[in-house]
């Protein structure tokens, strides 16, 4: 029985290793055991609260992992990122686990999630990300070169509440499902949009939406 357990992870593990690569990124043994870890840590705190739906624990890492992970090309020449409603840290702890170069402020309004991002960074040992426990609406000293954010709210609401911390210049790169197509006609009522979408690899109706420039 043990046997075809470690053969089994050994195969998912493979299958792990060919998604990564084919979103641009090669992950070490060492990043694996440190995503691994992640895991542990989210199912044992999903037992006091709300991380993520518990539909979705017997699949973490396709449903989350993977799933912030696709956003890597979109932010990897980008230095200072906020990531808006972390949350249970997707997508920006991820990122910041895949690449060491970028800092990521994750910002949260719940404390209890604070808490959990906390000890993520301390366990797993993430030293380029800042835990911002605050309302996004009312940070007024951060100055962003890209924003991420997955499963928040629409785009017209993060546009509206992002707009004291984004910096010159500054990129927008969102997780959306199916209604992204009503979401972006509402947003462009409001604003003057210069957006890229691409598709996820991870969900047939999701898109990768990347805003280049608001006005």
């Amino acid at each position: 029985m043990l046997g075809k357990v470690l053969q089994y992870k050994y195969i998912n593990r493979m299958i792990d290793t060919l998604i990564f690569k084919r979103i641009g990124v090669n992950v070490s043994r060492e990043t694996f055991l440190t995503l691994d870890r992640y895991v542990e840590l989210l199912k044992k705190w999903q037992k006091a609260i709300n991380l993520i739906s518990n539909s979705t624990l017997s699949d973490i890492y396709n449903r989350h992992i993977l799933d912030s992970a696709q956003l890597y090309p979109y932010i990897v020449s980008k230095n200072n990122i906020g990531d808006l409603g972390s949350g249970a840290g997707f997508p920006g702890m991820i990122l910041a686990i895949l690449n060491k170069k970028c800092f990521i402020s994750l910002i949260e309004s719940d404390n209890r999630k604070c808490e959990f991002l906390s000890e993520i960074k301390r366990q797993c040992k993430v030293d380029n990300v800042e835990i911002i426990n605050n309302r996004i609406e009312k940070l007024t000293d951060k100055n962003f070169d890209c924003l991420v954010s997955r499963a928040l709210t629409s785009i017209t609401n993060i546009l509206t509440l992002s707009a004291n911390i984004r910096g010159k210049n500054c990129e927008i790169v969102l997780l959306k499902g199916e209604k992204y197509k009503q979401e972006l006609a509402i947003a462009k009522e409001k604003y003057i949009l210069n957006t890229n979408i691409y598709d996820s690899i991870t969900d047939n109706a999701g898109k990768i939406i990347v805003i280049q420039e608001v006005k």
